[in-house]
């Protein structure tokens, strides 16, 4: 098992993922994190029932980093305002996000198009948008 920097947030904020998720998310994807982080506070605002993007907040980032022929990653999340995430959309965003995760770590393990990454990173944004629920991905090389 990896390291675990935990901050504790304010009363009404919390992370996206607790340890136990984060520990079968290592185990779905068969491998154990280097580091994870959870960070500061990184997301204050509040749902807007009436907008269009009724929330918006960075659920999380992974960070590899290759050493020889050797990958290690690093998961770090920021913590947010409860209501940014209604618990109807909780469930299902979580078993994408497993899903991607372990997708994504196949990839850099074993595609030969990720052959010259050194630095891959995974950054996931959960928004509310008219009620329905979009994960965007980011990878950077």
């Amino acid at each position: 098992m990896g390291k675990y920097n935990i901050k504790k947030l304010p009363k009404g904020f919390r992370f996206l993922l607790n340890l136990k998720e984060i520990k079968e998310i290592e185990s779905y994807a068969d491998l154990k994190f280097t580091n994870v982080t959870y960070g500061s506070l990184a997301n204050s605002k509040t749902f807007n029932d009436e907008s269009f993007f009724q929330s918006s907040f960075r659920g999380f980032s992974i960070q590899g980093l290759k050493k020889g022929s050797i990958w290690e990653f690093s998961l770090l999340q920021k913590g947010f305002r409860d209501e940014l995430l209604p618990e109807i959309y909780e469930v299902d965003i979580k078993k994408t996000i497993k899903e991607k995760i372990k997708d994504y770590l196949n990839k850099i393990y074993y595609s030969q198009e990720t052959d010259c990454y050194n630095n891959p990173q995974l950054w996931c944004l959960i928004s509310i948008i008219q009620n329905k629920a979009d994960i965007s991905w980011t990878e950077l090389k």
